[in-house]
């Protein structure tokens, strides 16, 4: 592709977002899909970049006429929301929507077995394509992330190496890996990305606490919160019950042995 060649000097770090924000848009309007997995520790403003990131592609959209504001409904933890949303996109036949599956969501890490999470979400993933849309993928290592995902779906991969602040404010910075897409004949462990030569790497600020794009993601992050406090409690009562009842058996068996 045209895109992909490096006509000049690279893109600066301070335009990173921006030209992150072009390329995602001209991937859907040539009728792919493009899923970006952003890595960090936590708490090491990944959810920043997603979030500059979103409003630029908002604003990309919007300047050649496509506007497609971003519902934090599609901020997702679970497989059946993220399901429910690319149903919705695919339905409504809108492409460029946004999509974000955060890393408090556990049906895309790698494992051994598949749980039902993780079962329909790779599938949705391999299945969804048509829906023309961006997803944004936050999880702390690309290693953890389900092995079709990270070796075969994701097209672009941004990793924060530092965190800014908002007191003087200084930016974050990250590097970018685009996926190569020319044949490989053996395995890699690259997972199949390269540094990007267009633009390799990103800066941007932290949002002030009371910006309000800030604040209603803050209050979707809780929202989830309690619905994770709520899974837990399910978790440690099922796993209580078990244990009863265990001890009620051993109990029974101790009682009979004594007769």
């Amino acid at each position: 592709m045209a895109r992909r060649r490096l006509d000049g000097p690279p893109v600066r770090a301070e335009d990173g977002i921006a030209w992150l924000a072009s390329v995602l848009v001209d991937r859907v309007i040539d009728k792919w899909d493009a899923v970006l997995m952003w890595t960090g520790e936590e708490r090491s403003s990944k959810s920043t970049g997603i979030m500059r990131t979103i409003q630029a592609v908002e604003a990309r959209l919007a300047a050649i006429g496509r506007p497609v504001p971003f519902e934090f409904a599609n901020l997702c933890y679970r497989a059946r929301p993220l399901n429910d949303a690319y149903r919705q996109a695919v339905h409504s036949r809108q492409a460029a929507r946004q999509f974000w599956y955060d890393e408090g969501g556990r049906g895309m890490l790698a494992g051994e077995t598949f749980d039902p999470e993780q079962s329909v979400i790779i599938r949705l993933l391999q299945q969804a394509g048509v829906a023309n849309s961006i997803l944004y993928i936050a999880i702390p290592d690309p290693w953890t992330l389900a092995k079709k995902v990270r070796g075969r779906r994701a097209v672009y991969w941004v990793d924060t190496v530092s965190r800014g602040t908002d007191r003087k404010p200084a930016p974050s910075r990250a590097e970018v890996f685009e996926r190569d897409r020319r044949r490989h004949f053996r395995r890699t462990d690259d997972l199949g990305f390269s540094k990007s030569r267009r633009c390799p790497e990103l800066t941007y600020l932290p949002y002030p606490p009371d910006d309000p794009f800030w604040v209603r993601y803050e209050a979707h992050k809780f929202a989830n919160l309690d619905d994770v406090f709520d899974e837990n409690d399910r978790i440690l009562d099922k796993a209580a019950a078990r244990l009863v009842g265990q001890t009620g058996r051993e109990r029974s068996r101790g009682a009979k042995a004594g007769r």
